[in-house]
């Protein structure tokens, strides 16, 4: 499959379709479902907050095509603008957030992930995803490669959260490595880091 992949850098007129895998493909996260606690249609609430995420917050954002058609998505931030919510986001997510309870659980999740981030330059990853339907395929793998590739090129530690344990061991194939670990929401995160390749 890994021919037929693309991954290339995200078009705003690729937003909807990016939007819309993330928003499946993100459904049944631990976080997202402590966050949500059985409100009604969660991928399209997901769907909404990354579509605002990818318009309006900073990042370089790529997308996976399989044979033309969009699979999956990523984003990737500079520190030290990895934290914080644009204000132009914000009528969306709290549109998708649907009440004051999802809103006060991911405010909780956010501090959480804020204070573990790195206090010097580095990169971001999140959110990263593929299509449910065509996971295990390698895809999310080739966007690893782009996003461990910059961050060498910019010889800077990369960064990122997951909630899921799965993903642990798929992300210490690229070097990462746990430097925390936390319940937040009944929900357990793990903090993961790449040293910055200093090599020339």
């Amino acid at each position: 499959m890994e021919d037929k992949v693309k991954i290339r850098e995200m078009q705003r007129s690729d937003i909807p379709q990016v939007a819309e895998v993330l928003g499946r493909a993100y459904a049944t996260n631990p976080i997202m479902l402590a966050t949500y606690r059985g409100k009604q249609m969660l991928a399209t609430r997901i769907q909404i907050t990354f579509g605002a995420m990818f318009r309006y917050q900073p990042g370089e954002c790529f997308v996976s095509e399989l044979d033309g058609q969009i699979v999956g998505g990523m984003r990737i931030t500079k520190w030290p603008d990895c934290q914080g919510m644009s204000v132009k986001a914000m009528p969306s997510v709290l549109r998708a957030a649907g009440g004051l309870g999802p809103i006060m659980r991911a405010m909780k999740h956010i501090v959480a992930w804020k204070k573990h981030d790195p206090k010097q330059p580095h990169w971001h990853l999140g959110p990263i995803g593929v299509a449910p339907e065509i996971q295990g395929k390698g895809i999310g793998s080739q966007m690893m490669d782009v996003y461990c590739r910059i961050a060498d090129e910019n010889r800077l530690e990369a960064y990122h959260e997951t909630d899921r344990p799965e993903n642990v061991p798929f992300y210490e194939r690229f070097g990462f490595k746990v430097v925390g670990e936390e319940m937040v929401i009944g929900t357990k995160i793990w903090y993961m880091l790449r040293p910055a390749k200093l090599d020339k």
